[in-house]
């Protein structure tokens, strides 16, 4: 049985396996797509997420070094215009919700509402 550089059996006809060859593929496909679909450059993605230090514009969070938790290329459906970078969790909540303001403000209210009623607070 053939064994790859990286000690695992072959993926097709390449010289490492399944999971090597798609964490070296992986990143050169995303920044094909992001400049596809987007007209981002990687530099200008790059760039995007030195501004932001490297965390979600919404809740701050960091990336995640695994390639399923990069930061996602935020933008606007209407027009197309990219906003930022966010986590896939605060770009899936505004998905969710269809990047509607007023559903998120009424949900912002109610969790506001919930704890000054008393059913959120915190007992030290």
């Amino acid at each position: 049985m053939k064994v790859t550089t990286c000690g695992h059996v072959p993926y097709h006809a390449k010289a490492l396996c399944k999971r090597c060859y798609e964490r070296k593929q992986m990143p050169k496909h995303v920044a094909y797509l992001r400049k596809k679909k987007f007209g981002v450059t990687q530099a200008e993605f790059d760039l995007r997420l030195q501004i932001q230090d490297s965390k979600c514009a919404i809740c701050l969070q960091p990336e995640r070094e695994n390639r399923r938790k990069q930061l996602c290329l935020d933008h606007n459906h209407r027009t197309g215009q990219v906003r930022g970078l966010l986590c896939s969790r605060c770009n899936r909540i505004l998905g969710y919700v269809h990047e509607d303001t007023t559903i998120l403000t009424r949900a912002v209210r109610y969790l506001e509402w919930e704890y000054t009623n008393g059913k959120n607070r915190k007992t030290t």
